[in-house]
């Protein structure tokens, strides 16, 4: 799986002041989205199975509390994601 997140290009601004000061933003967020391609061509690569989170979960407090940690409603979205995908390919 992928690493959902609530990065954005134009980090809002309630997040601001919880932001690491030792890397500049726009740099983590270009390397944060590399590991997800990542990920991504390591599966396809050797053919596993591969949940996009970063594509599924909205870049929203609903899902997300922080820069990267589920809520309550995120865990459960993201298990309803993940079970979906997993019977899916089960059958």
């Amino acid at each position: 799986m992928t690493q959902a997140s609530r990065f954005t290009e134009n980090l809002d601004k309630n997040l601001i002041d919880d932001w690491s000061k030792n890397i500049n933003y726009n740099d983590f967020v270009y390397l944060y989205n590399q590991m997800n391609q990542l990920i991504i061509d390591t599966a396809k690569a050797n053919n596993v199975i591969v949940i996009d989170l970063a594509k599924e979960i909205p870049k929203s407090n609903k899902y997300l509390y922080d820069f990267v940690h589920y809520n309550n409603h995120g865990s459960e979205y993201v298990a309803e994601l993940v079970y979906r995908e997993l019977k899916s390919q089960l059958k």
